[in-house]
């Protein structure tokens, strides 16, 4: 145990060398059986200094998340603790979760629920029952929060498990969540912060368990206490917070509690509260029952927390946002509607108004964090949690379904307008514009189908277009984002839209970055009028520029967008500034990755950037020269980054990138990046995405022309071909697509890869006649190995009857009987135009050839050849029809082979009993391997 804190210790160093040294010691000991327990008894023995608990801790999680069972990576299998091991740390892992402090219960919780995720629960956990439920009769806070993890973990993990895998569990949860119940009626009797975050623990297993079988789960009288306690949580009482206390207020256990209890009612009555919704009788009922008794109360407490939004008390966000989900869902219900109605206008002016308003919090973090102004305010993915979003979901719903709440809204938004514009400038709110012109805006669409379509116009003139030169940042921010809610719109005076166009580009150049943000994303709306256009060409530049500037600035994928539109709208007007662009837009993407460490908005901007170049890479792909400029100068760059490091967040959006790039030319630059693909594919995970690989190794097959044929390019399609087919873990989807590209090699290069024929058929036969665990599970596999056999044939017929001839085989029939019998067998499953051309194709090589040089066994096949080829030509004319209805997705008519539909493209055989290998168990696969080996090309990196 010294030597292991000695090493932990040393792997904080700050030291290079050190942490180096240190990480190849901990690797050693990993191997050895004992060391994950060892490691966890580090972990909890308290006579250990803190810090060192804390990297212990961190480095158990990892170990069980990588290690717990064995993994393919790049066609390795990965090291796994051992049998012995496991069952150790299954006897200690909950008692360690129940003691661990809380910094090191977070680590243990993310390991605990990394070995359940794959043991089987039932033979492996024996006794957990047993367990947790001893556990839950603990009176303390901290052996309490441990037990509530282990049960949240579990319900966690079988949330969306079907029934037929939660049979085992769903009983064992029952008995938990009974003693749950009593654990939560006790606890809100106490007010202490100890006890909230209990029963938000509580509330959150509740959440996870009962979502998906809420029949199987509860009874009529159980469901009645929790509903009852969901309520008194929602309705807990709390204090406000102190001026100076405000920031850290919402993060308080009381409305972690409050939350969890709305979102709980709130999916009750989604998934199981409306009746029309459900056509099972025992769930219908279910549905009525918690209308008529649960539907209403939840409602009224809802509405009872919302007065502190209108007495301009403290109510958290996200608790605040939940209680508008569930009055969305209770507005479309009758039952509930007849209780909002009466209060439906002061929902909206008193409590959505004032909700959506630019608040004094808004103000603080438009001044100190802009870019997360941005992306709370315009992000979707914010949506869930946002009162604004959540508020005006609400109004939506609302005013589509219920008419007079959508004149009422529209007269009280128009009077807050006129009321604003009539004030002088020292009397007016300039918040309470902000929020009339949102709620306009959200509404819009709504708006343009009403008696009020006729008012547009003139409202943005009078009312939005003054904002782009307020005095206010967030108004001119709100006059770009009203602007574009209407853009689409047809305009009767177009002059308004190029005053609006002049707006946003003004916005554009503000000094907040929220504004310009705003502005820029308006162009995209803006430039469907034609007008706009017009108007917005003679400064392409100085926009482009703009935007790839926002774009660094606000990390916004939404630029990314407005960028893309640009081009697809004036590619020919942006040649002479395409370099620049490409080269500026792939600095932006070095710049974004430098450092990454997957961030969620920062991957989506960075992904959009990569999507944009490859936008203006296809705008121009009729342009060779100027292509190969932007690939040696902004692509090669770009791709060299991500697939020399194996940056794979970003590697099916580089593989798009070169699929255009090798469309019709492959440059010089182009085939240095087969290089760092074969590299990638080698050393840094590129093996995980053969697919995307395949497509561009079909550009470089069809382009490349003899430049592919140099050894070492030819050499890398085939390693790449060749491991993915001999993987155990690769799959068969995608050892089909390393069998097209080996077939595409065979037709594409007739009589120039003699020296690879016999090893693609080699591979071929060997797999097709497989047995146990090497047997094909999926028609379309088999049938490619045929057509990787037919394409051979193709390519020289003589050559591959001789080598077939020459495989020794039990019995009296040759490999070349065995093969002709499986192809006329199956000649109905070569559907599709690539199919059954091929088959035609090889079959007239076949009958071309002078009898006098065929061996026995074509001879003895002669008489099917004819009656086979009637099968491929009688259905050729509907397979033309379909490959010139598919001509648009070109290389996945040529891989799929055109099939006709989804049942011709899979054939699913059970394992040994396949029809076409009666005789395979026979065929000596040694000889095979042995009589197609001859002349495969060296692979040093295969033997490694």
């Amino acid at each position: 145990m010294d030597q292991l804190c000695q090493l932990l210790a040393q792997a904080a160093s700050p030291d290079r060398a050190s942490r180096d040294a240190a990480d190849k010691g901990l690797a050693e000991f990993r191997r050895q059986p004992g060391f994950a327990p060892g490691l966890l008894q580090l972990v909890m023995n308290e006579q250990v200094p803190p810090e060192l608990r804390q990297l212990g801790a961190i480095y158990f999680k990892n170990i069980v998340f990588k290690h717990w069972d064995a993994r393919v990576i790049g066609g390795k299998r990965t090291y796994e603790i051992t049998e012995a091991d496991k069952a150790a740390l299954r006897g200690v892992i909950i008692d360690a979760l129940v003691f661990a402090p809380e910094l090191i219960r977070t680590q243990l919780a993310v390991a605990f629920q990394a070995m359940i995720d794959t043991d089987n629960f039932v033979a492996e956990w024996p006794g957990i029952a047993q367990r947790v439920a001893a556990g839950l009769t603990a009176t303390e806070e901290r052996p309490l929060s441990g037990i509530l993890i282990v049960i949240y973990t579990f319900a966690n993990l079988f949330e969306f498990k079907a029934p037929s895998e939660r049979g085992h569990f769903d009983p064992i949860l029952k008995s938990w969540l009974v003693s749950l119940l009593g654990m939560m009626q006790h606890l809100l009797t106490m007010p202490a912060p100890e006890s909230l975050l209990l029963q938000a623990s509580i509330l959150k297993i509740f959440y996870r368990a009962v979502g998906p079988t809420l029949t199987d789960l509860l009874e009529g009288e159980l469901f009645g206490q929790w509903m009852q306690s969901f309520l008194a949580c929602i309705t807990l009482p709390v204090a406000q917070p102190a001026d100076d206390d405000r920031d850290s207020w919402p993060d308080r256990p009381v409305w972690a509690a409050k939350k969890w209890a709305v979102c709980i009612v709130s999916q009750l009555f989604e998934k199981y509260g409306i009746p029309a919704n459900e056509d099972h009788p025992e769930m219908k009922a279910i549905a009525s029952y918690f209308q008529a008794t649960w539907s209403v109360p939840c409602l009224e407490a809802m509405m009872s927390q919302l007065q502190a939004v209108a007495t301009g008390e403290y109510i958290a966000p996200q608790f605040l946002a939940q209680i508008f989900t569930y009055i969305r869902i209770a507005s479309t219900q009758s039952v509930t509607w007849k209780h909002i109605r009466p209060v439906a206008q002061q929902l909206v002016t008193g409590i959505i108004f004032p909700t959506v308003c630019h608040s004094q919090a808004d103000d603080q973090l438009w001044t100190e964090d802009p870019y997360e102004y941005i992306r709370l305010k315009y992000d979707v993915e914010e949506d869930a949690s946002c009162p604004n979003t959540c508020a005006l979901s609400l109004l939506y719903e609302l005013c589509e379904k219920r008419k007079t709440v959508f004149s009422t809204t529209m007269e009280f938004c128009y009077h807050v307008l006129q009321q604003q514009a009539a004030a002088p400038p020292e009397a007016r709110n300039p918040r309470m514009k902000d929020g009339a012109l949102y709620i306009v805006g959200e509404i819009g669409d709504l708006l343009l189908k009403t008696k009020y379509k006729t008012t547009v116009e003139d409202m943005l003139a009078t009312f939005v277009f003054p904002e782009f030169q307020s005095p206010h940042g967030f108004l001119r921010a709100r006059a770009c984002r009203t602007m574009h809610r209407f853009a689409q719109k047809r305009f009767k005076n177009q002059e308004l839209v190029v005053a609006a166009l002049h707006g946003c580009l003004a916005c554009m150049q503000d000094v907040d970055l929220p504004v310009r943000h705003e502005g820029g994303v308006a162009l995209r709306y803006l430039m469907m009028q034609p007008i706009a256009r017009t108007a917005l060409e003679p400064a392409l530049p100085a926009v482009m520029e703009g935007l790839l500037r926002l774009l660094s600035e606000a990390e916004s994928d939404d630029i990314n967008l407005v960028l893309q539109k640009l081009i697809e709208i004036f590619g020919e007007q942006l040649v002479p500034y395409s370099a620049q662009l490409c080269q500026q837009m792939a600095a932006a993407f070095l710049t974004m990755i430098d450092g990454f460490s997957g961030e969620g908005d920062r991957a989506m901007t960075a992904m959009g950037i990569l999507e944009t170049i490859d936008t203006l890479l296809d705008t121009f792909h009729k342009r060779p020269d100027l292509r190969e400029t932007l690939e040696a100068q902004s692509v090669l760059p770009v791709v060299t980054v991500v697939l020399r490091d194996g940056s794979l967040d970003f590697f099916e959006d580089i593989m798009e990138i070169i699929v255009s790039c090798t469309f019709g030319h492959i440059s010089n630059t182009m085939w240095e990046v087969l290089n760092l693909i074969h590299h990638c594919f080698t050393n840094e995970g590129g093996f995980d995405f053969f697919q995307e690989i395949a497509a561009v190794l079909y550009h470089y097959i069809r382009f490349g022309g003899d430049a592919l044929l140099l050894h070492t390019r030819i050499q890398m399609v085939f390693d790449m071909c060749k491991k993915i087919w001999e993987s155990d873990s690769a799959g068969e989807d995608a050892q089909w697509y390393a069998g097209k590209i080996m077939e595409l090699l065979l037709l594409y290069y007739p009589g120039k890869i003699d020296e690879y024929q016999n090893a693609f058929v080699g591979l071929a036969i060997t797999r097709l006649l497989g047995e146990g665990p090497q047997a094909i599970k999926t028609g379309s596999l088999r049938l490619m190995c045929r057509n990787i056999v037919i394409a051979a044939l193709f390519y020289d017929p003589m050559k591959l009857l001789t080598t077939l001839e020459s495989v020794a085989t039990p019995g009296d029939e040759t490999l070349t009987t065995k093969f002709l019998a499986l192809w006329f067998m199956h000649i109905d499953q070569h559907t599709g135009l690539h199919n059954r051309k091929l088959s035609i194709d090889a079959l007239c090589r076949l009958l071309s050839l002078p009898a006098n040089q065929l061996p026995p066994s074509v001879l003895q096949a002669w008489t099917y050849i004819l009656p086979a080829m009637l099968k491929l030509f009688s259905r050729l004319h509907q397979a033309y029809e379909t490959a010139r209805q598919d001509e648009n997705d070109e290389f996945d008519v040529m891989v799929t082979g055109g099939f006709e539909d989804d049942d011709d493209a899979e054939f699913d055989y059970e394992l040994g009993t396949m029809d076409d290998d009666d005789n395979a168990d026979d065929t000596d696969m040694l000889a095979v391997a042995k009589a197609f080996g001859e002349g495969v090309p060296d692979d040093d990196d295969d033997d490694d």
